[in-house]
């Protein structure tokens, strides 16, 4: 059985994320491309608030096997206002993050799909061979209206790097996250892939009350 890391862990790694960028980052607050990603119905009655991580295989299973039909079922008829928080567990996670941020709002969550359709061909690793990630990277940003020049800054832009992380350390305090995906629905936290039938299950009551 795997073992789950500790909070410890997953903040100690979060930390070294950012290990490069400077001390003297700004606040989330007053970085305009951290505004937050949402989809659906501002007035829904319920919430869900997926943290995620680029690199994770579970949460490009959710993306693309699960997330349509949820979004289908509970997003497009306004029931649920679906948002997305970056949790970025690795090094290129975060560049993913910061990438992902550079692309029109209104282009975010095609982008987000593309990313993690398309998973393999830019994170590298598990037998991937020499993979150019920034290349890859701006290559996508560009079908969604990035400049290479945009997608520069923003992977060298350290208040930026800083700020996400700092987002994702809050919210790893605040919900005890210790695995990705992790959704928070209403005031309960859910922790690793949730099915449409799952989903159903929990926001059902909540539509209901």
């Amino acid at each position: 059985m795997a073992v789950q890391p500790t909070r410890r862990a997953i903040l100690a790694t979060l930390a070294a994320s950012a290990a490069t960028a400077s001390a003297g980052a700004q606040s989330p607050a007053h970085l305009p491309n951290l505004a937050e990603r949402a989809l659906g119905n501002p007035n829904a009655k319920v919430t869900v608030v997926e943290y995620h991580s680029f690199t994770c295989h579970v949460c490009q299973k959710f993306k693309v096997e699960v997330y349509p039909e949820f979004k289908a079922k509970f997003v497009e008829p306004g029931h649920v206002r679906f948002v997305m928080r970056d949790f970025p567990l690795d090094r290129v996670a975060l560049m993913a993050a910061q990438v992902s941020r550079c692309v029109p709002a209104d282009r975010y969550f095609s982008f987000v799909a593309l990313l993690y359709s398309r998973q393999d061909s830019w994170k590298g690793g598990h037998g991937a061979g020499n993979v150019d990630t920034p290349a890859v990277l701006r290559q996508f940003a560009g079908l969604a209206g990035a400049t290479p020049a945009q997608v520069d800054r923003c992977l060298a832009d350290e208040s930026l790097a800083r700020a996400i992380v700092q987002e994702a350390q809050t919210g790893a305090e605040r919900y005890a996250i210790r695995a990705t995906p992790t959704f928070v629905i209403g005031d309960r936290v859910y922790s690793g892939l949730q099915t449409v039938p799952d989903f159903e299950r929990l926001v059902a009551p909540l539509l209901r009350g």
